[in-house]
């Protein structure tokens, strides 16, 4: 399973570790615990809440161009981005 980090402090984002990316489930995890509100900005995602208090938001990501808008809204939020995976098809 291919895993690429984020690091937000240093505003690296990058795919291209991702090849083949178009059409692939993704999880992308973040820091912080999304209450009702901020869920609703990722309703094609499933919100899944770990006990960490951590949030998995879990779904298909048609190309990368669908993955930058998530990740635009994650930081307009103001969340916290801990990483992005790739998960096997099933």
């Amino acid at each position: 399973m291919d895993s690429v980090k984020i690091e937000a402090e240093q505003g690296n984002i990058s795919t291209n570790h991702c090849p083949g990316f178009s059409g692939t489930k993704t999880e992308i995890r973040v820091l912080e615990r999304l209450d009702d509100h901020r869920s609703g900005w990722f309703d094609d995602l499933a919100v899944l809440t770990h006990e960490d208090g951590s949030t998995s938001l879990v779904g298909q990501l048609v190309d990368q161009s669908a993955l930058f808008g998530v990740l635009e809204k994650i930081n307009r939020l103001g969340l916290t981005l801990i990483s992005i995976v790739q998960l096997p098809e099933s």
